[in-house]
């Protein structure tokens, strides 16, 4: 395997309980030539120090930088500024509170270099607040995902590609970056945005443990636990995710249709993101609006 410098990125929000292990995980990891970053994203409890202490004493083979934000931001602006700081070929993400297995990275790099997909995610293991039970995994170990571009939009947002283990090339943000500032997750857009160059793939094994919390898990874990009428207000929330996603999406295809025609059947594509949207859209009036000025300026 050619040892490329690949970037491990961990974002940390105040996790102190956490974040000890998930360093312990990243410094823990089978391939050499990597560039640990720990960012903190400008907590209010102890988890910055708790990396700093970590980095001191670490005496391995890594590369290790600890960064603080300089004002706290929402975890897409976090990406964006992290991506930035990078040196390396390829980009592991990783969450403060979860674990990772410690031959991830060194797949994902088999993977990239042997697919030349531009993103790449893996299954993951839930697992317990206390890190000791697997609660269930995301995916079916033992089937094979293929992630391209009709998936994608089919399946928005229910791709196998969870942001919490993905990877990623930085040359898909010089393509079509930054991720919006103002968005919450990048679940669907650098899936889509791999699709849409290199290639997206997915590694069945689960190589991430992320930890079910309080504090800190998706929409679709709260909804594991949650009374009817939480239920239903998650669910509001989710068709409004789904809008969110395919708007932003559909813009990106609308753009390369005008620069580029003839790359993809983008009458195909559209159907299928508003057969996708149709459900959500009948909630959202917002959004059927900014549909109906994206199919005009299309036109234009």
């Amino acid at each position: 395997m050619t040892s490329s410098l690949i970037s491990y990125l961990i974002q940390c929000y105040n996790e102190e309980k956490y974040i000890a292990q998930a360093v312990a995980s990243a410094f823990d990891q089978t391939y050499e030539n990597l560039e640990i970053i720990l960012s903190d994203n400008r907590s209010t409890d102890s988890s910055h120090e708790i990396m700093l202490a970590a980095a001191a004493a670490y005496n391995g083979p890594h590369k290790v930088r600890v960064i603080k934000q300089p004002d706290h931001c929402n975890i897409c602006e976090h990406a964006n500024r992290l991506v930035n700081e990078v040196s390396g070929e390829y980009i592991i993400f990783a969450s403060g509170d979860d674990l990772q297995d410690p031959t991830r990275t060194e797949k994902v790099v088999r993977v990239w270099q042997e697919t030349g997909a531009d993103m790449i995610g893996n299954n993951l293991a839930k697992i317990t607040a206390d890190g000791g039970k697997v609660i269930e995994l995301h995916r079916n170990p033992n089937e094979q995902y293929h992630v391209d571009l009709e998936e994608i939009l089919r399946r928005t947002p229910h791709t196998a590609c969870t942001g919490a283990g993905q990877a990623w090339s930085p040359r898909l943000f010089d393509l079509h970056g930054p991720l919006p500032s103002w968005y919450h997750t990048s679940d669907v857009l650098v899936p889509f945005w791999g699709a849409l160059e290199g290639g997206a793939a997915f590694i069945s094994e689960p190589l991430t443990y992320f930890r079910i919390t309080g504090e800190n898990c998706g929409m679709g874990s709260q909804h594991m636990t949650a009374t009817e009428d939480e239920r239903h207000h998650l669910e509001e929330k989710m068709h409004a995710d789904v809008s969110m996603h395919l708007l932003m999406i559909r813009r990106t295809l609308l753009g390369l249709k005008v620069q580029e025609p003839d790359r993809y059947d983008y009458d195909g594509l559209d159907a299928l993101i508003l057969e996708n949207f149709a459900d959500a859209a009948e909630l959202w009036s917002e959004s059927r609006e900014e549909l109906l000025k994206l199919e005009m300026a299309a036109r234009l």
